[in-house]
């Protein structure tokens, strides 16, 4: 069966509550449901698969995509104009663990991932393939960044450790 779990957007600023109004304008017409929960909050559900809970959810550069991770390991792109999913990335060479961040590159071209069992996952999106696979940290990765250059990736772990990798060139 398939679940959903929600979206919260949340604004204190003026361009902020223009976004997510364009936001919740474009996702409404594709989604099960939108509910304005405040002056400047918009709840959204929207389907995550088999598991219900959110565990990351990011903008890709420009906006007009989103990138969450449900309890099944399933990284899924929404195009906010259409309020449906374009794309779904899964799987990983060993690890196994539920995934607890998400990096974007400059570019959307690649997405970094960190998993619980301390394995992190480097996708090339338009090409919905696993790039490179790192085992590394001993521990849960709890964050993922791509640098602005798109040259260096950045983990961090309970490990208490934070390591750079390279991202090998396209």
């Amino acid at each position: 069966a398939m679940l959903a779990a929600m979206l919260l957007f949340h604004s204190t600023s003026i361009f902020g509550i223009l976004r997510v109004a364009a936001i919740a304008g474009a996702l409404i017409a594709g989604v099960a449901c939108a509910k304005k929960v405040g002056e400047d909050s918009l709840a959204i559900i929207i389907p995550t698969g088999d598991r219900a809970h959110l565990a990351v959810v990011r903008f890709l550069p420009g906006a007009t995509r989103l990138a969450t991770v449900a309890g099944d390991g399933v990284i899924r792109i929404w195009d906010l104009a259409t309020g449906r999913q374009t794309d779904t990335l899964s799987g990983s060479a060993g690890a196994t663990t539920e995934i607890q961040s998400l990096g974007v590159g400059p570019d959307a071209r690649y997405l970094l991932n960190g998993f619980d069992d301390g394995t992190i996952a480097l996708w090339d999106l338009p090409a919905r393939t696993l790039v490179k696979q790192w085992p590394g940290h001993t521990k849960s990765v709890h964050g993922a960044e791509i640098s602005p250059d798109g040259a260096i990736a950045a983990t961090g772990s309970d490990d208490g450790t934070i390591r750079l990798w390279g991202i090998p060139d396209g």
